[in-house]
């Protein structure tokens, strides 16, 4: 025996429109969570002097320092002419 089909059409257009949100107690969509800020972040606002007001300022200026720290190890590591540093001479008396 083979089942029936149902070719009922049921219309469901109208079923979100008289509808209405929840509303709970302490329901404010402003809050959200914010994670509490690193201890490098509270160190750079506390040694800025007051300069450095908030936790984006502070990653700003971190973001920085990272960048010219890179900047100067690899003009250290290289030369002018773009060739890795020559190496140092061995003292005298030093056996490898």
């Amino acid at each position: 025996m083979q089942e029936e089909k149902n070719t009922q059409i049921i219309d469901l257009s109208g079923e979100m429109k008289n509808y209405k949100r929840p509303v709970f107690q302490n329901d404010n969509a402003g809050n959200y969570y914010s994670a509490p800020n690193s201890r490098m972040v509270n160190l750079v606002i506390k040694l800025s002097g007051g300069l450095i007001k908030d936790k984006n300022q502070a990653n700003i200026f971190l973001f920085g320092f990272v960048i010219i720290m890179i900047i100067i190890t690899l003009f250290l590591l290289f030369d002018g002419n773009g060739q890795s540093v020559r190496s140092l001479p061995i003292p005298q008396g030093f056996d490898s």
